[in-house]
């Protein structure tokens, strides 16, 4: 059986394939050259960017990274606690019910403009209510439990809220990357290792 205009098709798939794996390989240098020029990061591109000033991350020796505190640019406000969120908090306030909520990409608003995200609508709906969004990119839940660790004495929230999602925030948590700390289950046991930048 002969192929269109006589081609051959052994050939015509591999000419077709050759140029699809072109294709998508010069996708991933423009997307990495307009991560590095901007300062973003995605999950897992986090190492090379905590240390640009346009990043929206630091590094963070427990976490891994965070959002870096006082951050601004077109659509994301990061307060001075390193919170998205447009407004600064003070937790010592009396009468106040104070929501803490944990996630990654979801709890953060990923792609969404700041007077879009769930938190500063609720914040400006049920005050004198804070609901404060520790959500970070990237996040696994280990990260989301540490962070509660870092925060609940501070804060003593009367609710804490974890956002989770089984597409991939448990497979993260034995991610082994320089930045992520990790925790697996081994022999009945709960084992956690520390964010090592020098094991990149």
């Amino acid at each position: 059986m002969s192929s269109p205009k006589g081609g051959k098709p052994g050939i015509n798939l591999l000419v077709s394939l050759a140029s699809l794996v072109f294709f998508i390989g010069l996708a991933e240098l423009a997307t990495v050259s307009y991560l590095k020029i901007t300062g973003r990061a995605l999950p897992g591109k986090i190492p090379w960017a905590v240390d640009n000033e346009k990043s929206i991350y630091q590094f963070d020796e427990t976490l891994g990274w965070v959002l870096r505190p006082n951050h601004s640019e077109p659509g994301i406000a990061v307060n001075s606690l390193g919170f998205r969120a447009s407004q600064e908090f003070d937790f010592t306030r009396p009468n106040q019910e104070k929501i803490l909520l944990l996630g990654d990409s979801m709890v953060f608003g990923k792609d969404a403009p700041q007077a879009g995200i769930f938190s500063e609508i609720l914040n400006q709906e049920l005050s004198p209510s804070i609901f404060v969004n520790a959500g970070v990119n990237g996040y696994s839940t280990w990260q989301e439990l540490l962070v509660l660790k870092k925060w609940v004495d501070r804060i003593k929230p009367g609710i804490v809220v974890l956002f989770y999602t089984e597409a991939n925030d448990l497979d993260w948590n034995v991610r082994r990357d320089s930045f992520h700390p990790g925790v697996e289950v081994r022999q009945g046991e709960l084992v956690s290792w520390p964010v090592n930048p020098q094991n990149q």
